[in-house]
C-alpha cells in the first residue's frame, strides 16, 4: 500500500463541530442518509473518519490535485468495495466543485487549507524546499494541467520589484525584496524552454539571505515557498469566493468548518464568519433574526499533545459557522 504521509489536523475537533454537534445529525435518527462535502480531500483523513463513523454518511470530496483522488483508497486503507458507493470524487478546486452542487443539499462542509504532506513527499512539483529530489521542477501548481509552472510565471513578471511585493504581501518576510531580486534575475537568465529546478531556486533564494539570518534559513524558506504556492494557485481569491457559495449549499442546521494555517486565510475566514453571524433584521420588539450562528467565537487550536505528535499542526485554527 502507498504510504500516507499526511496526518489530519484537528481531527477530533472537526468531528465534534462538523458532526457530533451538528443539529441535522443530532436530530436525524430517522434520516436515511447524510451528505457532507470535503473540499480538500488531501490524504483523506476527514473523509475516512466520516465514512467509518456512520453508515448513513455519504461524501462528496474534491481536490485540485489528482494525486489525492487517484490514491484515496491506498492512502486511507479503506475497502473500496465497501465504501465506493458512498463517495463521489471531483478533481477541481473546492470552489468549482461546490458550485456544481445543488443549493441546500449538504449537511456539512469541511475545508482544510493546509498543505498535504503527500504532495511534499510524492508530488514531484517542487512543493518541498528540502525535497529528496531537488531536481524536481520549481512548479508549485496543484493541478499541472492548468496554468503555468512557478518559474514561467515569475519569468513573465515585469520586474523583481513586482515579485518582491508578491512575496512580501503573502508572507510578511522582511527579506522578500532582496530574495526576489536574486530569484527573478536567476530565473530570467535561464534559457527560454529550460525547466528551473528546486535546486536552482534554492541557490537563488539563499543568495538573498544575509549571513546573520542563516540560523533562520528554514523559516525563511518555508515562508517563501508558502507565499509563492498561495500566489501561483490563487488560493486566497478562491477561498473568498468559496465561503458564500458553500453557505448556499448547506441545509438549515448544516455546518461549515474551516481549518486554516495562514494568517491571511484566517483573516478572510474570521471576518466573513463574523459578518455572516450579525443579525439580518430586528423587529419593533427588538427580536433579532439571524441567518447563521458563529459556533467558534475564538478559533480552536490543536492541543499540546497533538502538536507534540504532529508539529505541522501547530499553526492550525478551526472555525465553524452554522446555518440557521
Amino acid at each position: 500500500m502507498l504510504d500516507n504521509h499526511h496526518i489530519p489536523v484537528l481531527l477530533n475537533e472537526v468531528k465534534q463541530y462538523l458532526i457530533d454537534e451538528n443539529p441535522i445529525f443530532i436530530d436525524g435518527e430517522s434520516v436515511e442518509s447524510f451528505t457532507f462535502f470535503d473540499g480538500t480531500l488531501g490524504g483523506g483523513g476527514y473523509t475516512k473518519m466520516m465514512l467509518e463513523l456512520d453508515p448513513r454518511i455519504n461524501i462528496i470530496g474534491s481536490d485540485l490535485d489528482n494525486l489525492a483522488i487517484q490514491n484515496f483508497w491506498e492512502f486511507t486503507g479503506l475497502d473500496q468495495q465497501t465504501y465506493e458507493s458512498k463517495t463521489k470524487f471531483i478533481q477541481a478546486s473546492f470552489l468549482d466543485a461546490v458550485q456544481s452542487l445543488p443549493d441546500k443539499s449538504l449537511d456539512g462542509v469541511v475545508l482544510d487549507l493546509g498543505f498535504s504532506s503527500n504532495q511534499m513527499e510524492i508530488g514531484s512539483r517542487g512543493f518541498a524546499y528540502l525535497a529528496k529530489d531537488q531536481e524536481e521542477p520549481f512548479d508549485l501548481r496543484f493541478d499541472e494541467t492548468a496554468g503555468s509552472p512557478a518559474y514561467e510565471v515569475i519569468k513573465s513578471l515585469k520586474s523583481s520589484k513586482e515579485l518582491g511585493n508578491i512575496i512580501f504581501n503573502y508572507s510578511g518576510e522582511t527579506l522578500a525584496r532582496k530574495i526576489a531580486e536574486n530569484l527573478y534575475n536567476d530565473i530570467r537568465q535561464t534559457p527560454s524552454k529550460s525547466v528551473v529546478t528546486v535546486a536552482q531556486a534554492l541557490v537563488a533564494i539563499r543568495k538573498g539571505i544575509p549571513k546573520q539570518f542563516l540560523h533562520k534559513e528554514y523559516g525563511i524558506l518555508s515562508r517563501i515557498w508558502q507565499a509563492l504556492r498561495i500566489w501561483i494557485n490563487d488560493e486566497l481569491n478562491i477561498l473568498e469566493q468559496f465561503l458564500p457559495v458553500a453557505l448556499k449549499k448547506l441545509k438549515s442546521g448544516g455546518r461549515l468548518v474551516v481549518v486554516d494555517f495562514h494568517s491571511l486565510e484566517d483573516k478572510i475566514v474570521t471576518k466573513w464568519m463574523r459578518n455572516m453571524a450579525e443579525p439580518i433584521s430586528v423587529n419593533k420588539f427588538g427580536v433579532k433574526t439571524f441567518l447563521t450562528k458563529l459556533k467558534t467565537r475564538r478559533g480552536v487550536e490543536p492541543t499540546a499533545e497533538e502538536v507534540a505528535a504532529n508539529p505541522r499542526s501547530r499553526s492550525g485554527t478551526l472555525r465553524c459557522l452554522e446555518k440557521v
